[in-house]
């Protein structure tokens, strides 16, 4: 095997409840590209904020959807997910 045709990957453990809506939630075929697109902003983050930001984000002082105005127009009042037309674009 060349090293072009070499991929990184990472394992994780997950719950099974975990799995189960991660199967529901994310149609077949992007789950490595979503996880690819977080794992971009969390190291955007860690670049900005150093591994201080490590500590709230395990504690789950922040989560996911502080992140970012384009993922907060995405939940509710209530903190729910909400159907947003993905050809709008962000806000």
């Amino acid at each position: 095997m060349g090293t072009e045709d070499y991929k990184p990957r990472k394992a994780i453990d997950v719950t099974p409840r975990q799995l189960e809506r991660l199967r529901e939630l994310i149609p077949y075929g992007l789950h490595s590209l979503v996880f690819r697109a977080i794992i971009d902003d969390l190291i955007l983050v860690l670049e900005e904020c150093g591994p201080a930001i490590l500590a709230p984000i395990l504690e789950r002082k922040t989560k996911l959807r502080d992140w970012s105005p384009t993922i907060r127009r995405g939940i509710d009042e209530t903190g729910e997910s909400k159907k947003i037309n993905l050809e709008d674009g962000p806000t």
